[in-house]
Order: structure tokens, then sequence, then C-alpha cells
């Protein structure tokens, strides 16, 4: 049985593809916006998602900017009593957040990727998934979630003082206060 190899004519003259056909990757990046309603009934208020748009594009971030705000004026942003920011921790989303969105939005770090920073840190500053790893994240997390931050961050820099502290777990705890003071007005989940 043979194998089957497409070909391209070039000139009239059959020519093999290359066996490694290279690709060109492009990074495709979306954004979703989203508006709300308070619906309120008889025992209790509610939140209803009344309009869901995707803003995506080929471009930079820049162009993703420009089409979002875009979009967002589109959506009525002028005119909206409450606009909030929630993006995961990446720096080119937070840009766009500062060129576009801060003087009118508030900003939200996802907690999710918040506490993947912490679980990372704990696992790798207190021995992988170890009770005393796990306990640490459990606590960690709540506070961080319920405040005050600034009590996470105080058992980070307690922490690395520890002389005993290997290298690893130095970088990683400071990458994690990094990331806290970088997001530090966007991680007060509690207010």
């Amino acid at each position: 049985m043979g194998s089957w190899r497409p070909s391209v004519e070039k000139k009239g003259h059959p020519k093999e593809l290359p066996s490694v056909v290279r690709s060109k990757w492009r990074l495709l990046r979306v954004s979703d916006r989203a508006a709300q309603n308070v619906v309120t009934t008889a025992s209790k208020q509610r939140r209803q998602l009344v309009q869901r748009r995707l803003v995506a594009c080929l471009g930079t971030i820049d162009d993703l900017g420009q089409r979002l705000w875009l979009e967002a004026l589109r959506g009525g942003i002028a005119t909206a009593k409450q606009v909030v920011w929630i993006s995961d921790g990446a720096r080119g989303f937070w840009r766009l957040f500062e060129t576009y969105f801060a003087d009118i939005a508030i900003g939200i770090l996802d907690f999710y990727h918040a506490a993947q920073n912490l679980f990372k840190a704990a696992t790798i500053w207190l021995d992988g998934r170890t009770q005393k790893a796990r306990g640490w994240f459990a606590a960690a997390r709540h506070q961080l979630r319920h405040g005050p931050t600034m009590r996470v961050r105080m058992e980070i820099e307690q922490a690395l003082t520890d002389p005993q502290l290997g290298d690893t777990s130095r970088k990683v705890l400071g990458n994690l206060l990094g990331y806290l003071d970088t997001h530090h007005n966007h991680i007060q989940y509690h207010q």
C-alpha cells in the first residue's frame, strides 16, 4: 500500500509539498462584554444578563483595545450606572484597562487567577500538597477573598526573611509578592 502526498502544480509540473508544512501561528485576542440589570422580585434582588458580546481580533492587543472601546461606547458605557472590568493578571489587558477604562470602571482581578497564584506559591514553598501547604492555601485564599489582603502579604514577607528558605521558594514568593502589589487595587474583593 503506497502513501499519498499532496502535490502542487507549478507551471504545469507537479511539485511535492515539503514533508513538514510550516504553519504561521496567529494569536486571536478575545474579550467578553456583558451588560446586566438588577431585577427585584418580592423576596430578593438578582442580576440578570441582558446583553453579551464577544470582541475579537487577529491584531495586536492595542487593536483589541480600540475595538473593545468602540463596542463599549456602542453598548452604552457612557450612561452605565456602574462599569466593572474583570480580568486575569495579564499585563496587556490591564494596560487596556488603564488606557480606556480606568476613569470609569472598577478593575477587579479574577479571583480564581489570584487563588491559582497563591496555590502555586504554597505548593513550592511548603513542599507540595502537604497538609501544611493545603492549610496555608485555604487560609490565605479565605483572607484574600474576605480581607484584609495585607495579612496575606505580611505572611509572605515574613516567610521571605527566613534564612533557610530555598532559592526556588524565595523566587516564587517574591513573584507572588510582586503580583499582589501590582494588583493591590484590584484584589479588594471584600469591598
